[in-house]
């Protein structure tokens, strides 16, 4: 087969830069596309990473918390082992292992009432 040649140059010419043109333009979408999936994957290490911080200042707290009472627990030993602050080291003694037994529990329902009163608000 042989190619067909356009009579008039004009028109090829136009046709020519009009082929260039598509190619152009889908060359920028591919970029787009690669810009925009790049901006998406950053958002969502971003927002991993944030999730990580929370999480992590979260185990921070409960375990500052957790040595707090294990503190209290071995001052209420030392004060029980002493005789005379056994009248003290006992209850303290207690009060910080029942503290210790409650606090899953008492997390657990402070997250619901969260849960609850942020249902009635977003309702």
């Amino acid at each position: 087969m042989h190619s067909r040649r356009c009579e008039w140059p004009g028109l090829q010419w136009r046709s020519s830069l009009e082929a260039k043109g598509a190619e152009e333009g889908y060359a920028q979408a591919l970029r787009d596309k690669d810009n925009a999936r790049s901006q998406l994957e950053a958002m969502k290490n971003y927002e991993l990473a944030k999730e990580m911080k929370n999480i992590n200042v979260k185990r921070t707290t409960r375990g500052g918390l957790q040595i707090g009472l294990e503190l209290t627990k071995i001052a209420a030993d030392i004060a029980t082992l002493t005789g005379g602050g056994a009248q003290v080291g006992t209850p303290l003694k207690i009060i910080a292992s029942g503290v210790s037994a409650a606090m899953p529990l008492l997390a657990r329902s402070l997250k619901q009432a969260g849960r609850d009163r942020a249902s009635k608000a977003g309702a």
